[in-house]
């Protein structure tokens, strides 16, 4: 009966083989055929991307420049106003010790002539004593602000409690507290009796930090002052003409803006430019520098030169009285026809020019403090961060003294980096702390999320 059972079943089996088998097996083979196809499509895939970024081209990832020689200028640019001028009443901007006196009455000088010097010694030990408290309160400010971001943790030792010591008796040897063998077993955490503290975050206030930036600018400002003392060290004719007065000597003491102690010159009639340079661009002004002047509605510019810078702030420069100073373009040759008393001009100062230098582009170059570096793109394909040396810095190109060599690429940009204003907002609006390494607070990377700002803190 048992066999006859086992049969039956056999036949039932082959009779479901013989009719539904044949349509399951393609089926399965069908099923086969495309899952293999699949994972042949993915390795495809992932063969192509491998290839992709195994045969990237570094020239294509970055954006970069030559290194050449060639001449490069720094400009400042503003407006002017014409005024006429006859005559003029020169006297030191600055207090000092006069060195030379270069005219005497009766003499003839042309702009830009030089009419006396002052002894500059005092004035360079003031500019070194300047930039000496600017060092000072610039680390006064960096530490503060390193300091708003340092969490302390302190700890506190309690004495044992009479379990614990009764516990470490037990480990002993049948005697006293245990204490040696306290003594021998090594720490594998925090020890017995030692509780850490509460985490205190020693921070400056914010009142703090606002003014030790005050004093890093109020710092700054003295030695912009200072520099422009400096270079204020010797006065020049600010107009064509025959001098008439010399009111100092060799030897004197003079006082910034004297009204006695004053070289007069009258001319035959001439126009000068005046502007007022702000004081974050005040120290790169100086007495020679060369001058263009474009009136307005003309199309010729004028030649001219810087003759004279003031010592003081400008006190008619309005809501920000105190921020500006006001310098004097002289003309050698004035054009009556386009000079107008009264005229506004456009006004160029070269401030600082270098012929046949080795530059790059003024955007390739990264100034953190007194550090200026550029990235160079190797023939490898590789970059290398370099510190370098600069000179004049213009516009559009940057004069470089050292670091780099002619025909050298640095890098503009890198195309493959992400862009600082994606980072920004991905960490301002979720702050999940998904960043991996240090200061990776927001996702991607970049920067911490500030304490009390939500998010998860630095990445793991």
């Amino acid at each position: 009966m048992t066999i006859e059972t086992q049969h039956d079943t056999v036949d039932v089996r082959r009779r479901i083989e013989e009719l539904f088998g044949a349509e399951r097996r393609p089926r399965r083979r069908m099923r086969r055929l495309v899952a293999g196809a699949t994972v042949v499509a993915l390795i495809g895939v992932g063969s192509g991307v491998a290839a992709a970024r195994a045969g990237s081209d570094p020239a294509k990832r970055y954006r970069t420049a030559t290194a050449n020689v060639g001449d490069v200028a720094a400009r400042w640019s503003g407006v002017a106003s014409i005024e006429p001028v006859s005559g003029a009443a020169v006297a030191f901007p600055t207090s000092g010790t006069v060195a030379t006196v270069a005219v005497a009455v009766g003499g003839t000088v042309a702009v830009g002539d030089t009419l006396a010097t002052l002894d500059s010694v005092t004035l360079l030990a003031a500019v070194h004593e300047s930039e000496a408290a600017l060092a000072q309160a610039e680390l006064t400010l960096s530490r503060a602000l390193e300091s708003s971001s340092t969490t302390t943790t302190t700890t506190t030792t309690k004495p044992a409690t009479t379990a614990a010591q009764g516990s470490a008796g037990n480990t002993g040897n049948g005697s006293g507290t245990g204490a040696d063998d306290d003594a021998t077993r090594p720490s594998t955490g925090t020890a017995a009796g030692t509780t850490p503290a509460a985490s205190a975050t020693s921070t400056p206030s914010a009142e703090d930090l606002v003014a030790d930036q005050r004093a890093v600018d109020l710092a700054a400002a003295e030695v912009a002052v200072a520099m422009q003392s400096l270079a204020q060290a010797n006065i020049v004719a600010p107009i064509n003409g025959t001098v008439v007065s010399v009111g100092i000597a060799v030897g004197d003491t003079v006082t910034a803006g004297s009204s006695t102690q004053v070289i007069t010159i009258e001319g035959s009639g001439g126009f000068e430019a005046t502007t007022v340079v702000p004081l974050t661009d005040i120290a790169k002004v100086r007495v020679g520098d060369a001058a263009e002047v474009t009136p307005d509605g003309s199309r010729r510019s004028l030649h001219g030169e810087v003759v004279g810078v003031a010592a003081t702030p400008n006190p008619s420069s309005g809501s920000s009285a105190g921020s500006g100073f006001r310098v004097t373009i002289g003309f050698a040759e004035p054009d009556a026809d386009i000079l107008r008393n009264g005229a506004t001009a456009s006004l160029t100062i070269t401030t600082g020019a270098a012929t046949r230098a080795l530059s790059v582009p003024t955007s390739a170059v990264t100034t953190r403090g007194e550090r200026h570096t550029v990235t160079v793109l190797r023939s490898d394909g590789t970059t290398d961060d370099v510190t370098v040396g600069v000179g004049v810095v213009g516009t559009s190109r940057t004069q470089i003294t050292r670091g780099v060599s002619a025909g050298d690429r640095v890098v503009l940009a890198d195309l493959d980096a992400a862009l600082p204003s994606a980072a920004t907002q991905t960490n301002t609006t979720s702050g999940a702390g998904s960043g991996r390494g240090s200061n990776n607070g927001g996702p991607g990377g970049g920067f911490s999320t500030p304490p009390g700002f939500g998010g998860r803190g630095p990445g793991r």
